[in-house]
């Protein structure tokens, strides 16, 4: 791991549940690395390279809607404050 990072860039982001990064990694070795640090679990790191746009815009995405606030995540939805007029 200490390799890869020294030599590539490595980003690491938030996942629900540690199973969630195992099926990363077993999803796509070439991209997600399999040992990390221990702090801030549940996560996954992975080569900035080797990540397609659309996997990038995913991960982050859902990295941040596990640590927002609700309210957040319902007007990120479209949905609105919960005091919101509903039409």
């Amino acid at each position: 791991m200490r390799e890869v990072i020294a030599d590539e860039l490595v980003v690491g982001v938030k996942v629900a549940e540690r199973i969630d990064a195992l099926a990363l990694i077993e999803m796509a070795p070439e991209v997600f690395l399999r040992t990390t640090t221990s702090w801030s679990e549940p996560k996954v790191a992975f080569r900035m390279a080797a990540i397609d746009d659309g996997h990038l815009v995913e991960l982050v995405t859902e990295a941040w809607r596990i640590q927002a606030p609700k309210y957040l995540r319902r007007e990120f939805d479209g949905v609105g404050p919960p005091d919101a007029p509903r039409r």
